[in-house]
């Protein structure tokens, strides 16, 4: 192999093995934050010999979200809401409506309806949702609406994509795209639920076993690329370097 190209794959491998270090790390830390997707690296590799070390050239990319559903878990927090379906909740944010799966809501003092973070869920007219104190039981039913005492009060903007459209991920469990939201109707709400995030943890742990082996294939060719260059420089100027 052309020291060069040891070189040019060692610095490539390495590149990408930090972004596919950081990607776990977050996936992991998010393991059980409700309605996380966990996201996975994109690269193309060809595979370079070194002696008895295998390593590969790599080109990061980029990453995706896998948005297949989480396993739901019962809170009997009314509300909680979990989505049986490819729907999400539609928050309201300064940039925009932004998109969530996250269903961890909460009625701040004014009685507006918000995620854990604070930022409004919006109706199915692009409204905030108030739910004044003392106004009874909160029910809440699969298509969205929102009961206080019996009574019809709102309902939930839960809304769908084109699957062949990515959404771009942000802060705070959030999702954006360009695309105009669908009314989801196959989608069904669950209350007093919440969704699990999709990261499996076996498989994360895995992936940092194979980060720390693929991490030290490229430190041993990287090094080895060092020797011959040592080796290299000495023949050429007859000293040791």
């Amino acid at each position: 192999m052309a020291l060069e190209n040891a070189s040019y794959a060692a610095l490539s491998s390495l590149k990408a093995l930090r972004t596919r270090s950081e990607i776990t790390a977050n996936n992991v830390a998010n393991m059980n934050t409700a309605g996380f997707k966990v996201e996975r690296q994109i690269i193309h590799e060809r595979e370079l010999s070194s002696g008895k070390d295998k390593v590969s050239y790599a080109l990061d990319i980029g990453s995706y979200t896998d948005m297949s559903a989480g396993a739901m878990r019962r809170t009997d927090d009314p509300f909680h809401v979990a989505l049986d379906g490819d729907g999400f909740l539609v928050v309201q944010t300064p940039e925009g409506p932004r998109y969530t799966r996250d269903g961890r809501l909460q009625r701040a003092p004014d009685g507006t309806l918000t995620t854990v973070s604070g930022r409004p869920i919006l109706n199915d007219n692009g409204g905030p949702i108030v739910i004044p104190q003392g106004v009874g039981r909160i029910q809440i039913a699969e298509d969205g609406t929102i009961l206080a005492g019996g009574q019809p009060l709102d309902q939930l903007g839960v809304v769908r994509f084109p699957e062949s459209r990515p959404m771009s991920r942000q802060a705070e469990g959030l999702f954006n795209t360009d695309e105009a939201p669908q009314i989801a109707q196959m989608t069904r709400v669950q209350q007093g639920m919440l969704e699990n995030s999709n990261v499996q943890a076996i498989s994360e742990m895995v992936n940092l076993m194979q980060l720390e082996q693929d991490y030290q294939a490229v430190t041993n060719l990287d090094k080895e690329s060092e020797e011959v260059a040592r080796k290299a420089l000495n023949a050429l100027f007859g000293a040791p370097v």
